[in-house]
């Protein structure tokens, strides 16, 4: 049976936050026309099954031509999905836009302000958007995009390991919670190696929260008389490697099988068939499957 794919662009590189666990440096200021976008696009489903697109940054909603993209994508046939950090939507976006949407993810990597900002999770003056924001969000995309699934991205590294969340996507009624190990990386003068998280503290966050979680479930099934069942899909990732396919802000498959720290680029699918850079792209199906199952 042949592969559904579902593919991220990287819509573009610049983000009004500054996290420094984001993977997101494609070493460009300038942002692809939603023109070259299109033609991306047509070149990935004229030979794969592409099952969904994915549109991260950066944060895609600084990107201008964005609607008009999710728009062209849907016309094809395809599903879209968003991840942001969520500081520029407000409830009138969301009355137009949600509905797009198969989901809309948010990154949430903590609760406290203080923390948000070592992190880097807020813009220059160092404004954060607050966890009672988000579910504000979240409850606007319920009234309004019902259909709409919602995600949170949590990247575990030394500033956050000792955090539970559990109760806050509990809150928020979240569809699907992804727990990702953060990526260590190095480019020129900007590092994260000093927030890097151990095995053991990677592991002990994701027990913490799941054991809450479990916790919990216990005590609301015995009040309930039934079984012991998910209160939500969580989904681990302690790395990344050979796991997706990533379209980067200038256009270009990369491939990270070899050094997550330095992705090689495989096609250029403004110039290239998309099929030579699906041959060249190392991926690893176990991982990919488990990844969006």
């Amino acid at each position: 049976m042949e592969k559904k794919y579902k593919i991220n662009l990287h819509i573009l590189e610049a983000c009004n936050f500054k996290c420094r666990h984001c993977f997101s440096k494609f070493g460009t200021d300038e942002t692809l026309p939603v023109e070259d976008w299109k033609k991306i696009v047509d070149n990935c489903i004229a030979v794969a099954d592409v099952a969904e697109f994915n549109i991260a940054g950066g944060e895609p909603m600084l990107y201008p031509g964005l609607t008009e993209l999710v728009k062209y994508i849907l016309s094809k046939g395809v599903k879209v999905s968003l991840i942001t950090n969520g500081s520029l939507m407000d409830e009138e976006w969301i009355k137009n836009y949600a509905g797009l949407y198969e989901t809309i993810g948010f990154s949430v990597d903590s609760l406290n302000d203080e923390t948000n900002r070592k992190i880097g999770r807020c813009d220059r003056s160092g404004k954060t958007i607050p966890a009672d924001r988000i579910v504000e969000l979240c409850g606007m995309i319920r009234k309004y995009a019902p259909g709409c699934r919602i995600k949170i991205n949590t990247v575990v590294s030394a500033l956050n390991k000792d955090e539970v969340m559990s109760d806050f996507i509990d809150k928020i009624a979240a569809d699907r919670w992804k727990i990702l190990r953060m990526k260590p990386f190095q480019y020129g003068s900007f590092s994260n190696l000093d927030i890097q998280v151990s095995d053991e503290e990677f592991e002990m966050f994701e027990e913490s929260n799941k054991e809450k979680n479990r916790k919990k479930d216990k005590k609301e099934n015995r009040k309930e008389g039934g079984a012991e069942t998910a209160r939500r899909e969580v989904v681990v990732e302690p790395d990344m490697k050979a796991s997706y396919v990533l379209i980067d802000s200038n256009g270009c498959l990369l491939d990270n099988a070899v050094d997550e720290m330095t992705p090689v680029t495989v096609c250029d699918c403004l110039r290239e068939d998309f099929a030579e850079g699906l041959r060249r792209l190392t991926l690893d199906s176990k991982k990919y499957e488990a990844r969006y199952k």
